[in-house]
């Protein structure tokens, strides 16, 4: 049976081999409507390990150690600043989705938009749904899996349907670096959306037309590099770094450095460079940028767990190929309070007679 499922993968991977024409930004298709995604979007977690619903699209595994039920919304413009008439034509993204931690698994749900037809970038219109589930193993590693489905329109209408697999090992020290996290994932697998979609691709053509690749592997590693000051006034800086392969016939690189100074402001940079894009004509990219506050929300009411909630807004922005701004806007909700106390064992009720 292993061998069965091994040759039916490898030949749809070779029907793929020479038929890999994405759009334009379509391997970027999941982070261009989220400013932490486009900043620090990374399957090991980012620089300094933050997690929403939308990070289950680069590793489900990523969720799987969240205490809290997560809630996000964001939005995107696309803005094209040198069209040929003249005029700026705009783009747009939503996304939205929640994590829910449970005794056993943490289960976690995302729904994207993207509605970009601008011919240089023109990833069409479309609505794709991560539904996935992750849990910690041990108190290092974590395993999540994913199922999605995508549809495609107002180009032809088309389907997407797959699933997802990730796993991150994470070590406290490793020489200098603290917090270090490895990680790897294999995303894509399964019906990708195919090339009856008359979008263009990086050819420039309409022909094979399909993202994001389909088989994508993923690894990462993320560590922490400095912490400065004590616990109130505490400077903390880390960095993280992806490898992706889409359809095994191009290279992805992207990297983030993060900075957060009292656990109250946060500052990330990231670059990423695609490799096909660039032999196609494509500018490099220039580093993205993203700022986000921690909002400390008290209810006074329920139980202690419940009384405090964290609200954290962010934005974030890149200029894509010289012709393109990416200006993100969200929100990102942590509900009640992770628990931070460890368990009291008591025997005999603390009463013994010597």
């Amino acid at each position: 049976m292993k061998r069965i499922v091994l040759a039916g993968l490898l030949t749809l991977a070779a029907s793929c081999a020479f038929a890999y024409n994405p759009a334009f930004g379509g391997e970027s298709l999941f982070k261009l409507n989220q400013p932490q995604m486009l900043t620090e979007g990374s399957a090991s977690g980012g620089p300094l390990f933050s997690v929403s619903s939308s990070s289950i699209v680069y590793n489900p595994a990523l969720p799987a150690g969240e205490q809290r039920t997560i809630v996000n919304l964001t939005g995107s413009a696309i803005v094209d600043s040198f069209s040929a008439d003249g005029n700026q034509e705009v783009g747009w993204g939503i996304q939205s989705g929640v994590v829910v931690p449970t005794r056993y698994v943490v289960f976690s749900g995302n729904v994207s938009g993207m509605f970009q037809n601008n011919p240089a970038m023109q990833l069409g219109n479309s609505i794709v749904v991560h539904l996935g589930v992750s849990k910690e193993m041990t108190e290092r590693l974590s395993v999540g899996a994913n199922i999605y489905t995508g549809f495609y329109f107002g180009h032809g209408n088309d389907l997407s349907v797959g699933a997802d697999l990730g796993a991150v090992y994470r070590i406290e020290k490793l020489g200098f670096l603290r917090d270090v996290r490895i990680a790897a994932a294999l995303l894509n697998m399964g019906m990708p959306m195919h090339s009856g979609y008359q979008v263009n691709g990086i050819d420039g053509s309409t022909s094979n037309v399909s993202f994001p690749g389909i088989f994508t592997p993923r690894a990462s590693f993320a560590a922490t590099l400095f912490t400065v000051g004590n616990h109130d006034n505490r400077l903390v800086g880390g960095f993280s770094a992806d490898f992706s392969f889409p359809s095994f016939q191009n290279i992805i690189f992207e990297t983030s450095f993060g900075l957060s100074f009292r656990d109250f402001v946060f500052l990330n940079v990231g670059w990423d460079a695609n490799i096909r894009e660039l032999s196609s004509g494509a500018r490099v990219n220039l580093p993205s940028v993203g700022l986000g506050f921690k909002i400390v929300i008290s209810s006074g009411a329920g139980s202690s767990d419940w009384k405090k909630s964290e609200l954290i807004p962010t934005v974030g922005w890149q200029n894509i190929n010289k012709d393109f701004h990416d200006i993100s806007a969200g929100v990102t909700v942590f509900l009640g309070q992770e628990d931070d106390i460890p368990p009291q064992i008591i025997l005999w009720d603390d009463e013994a007679d010597f």
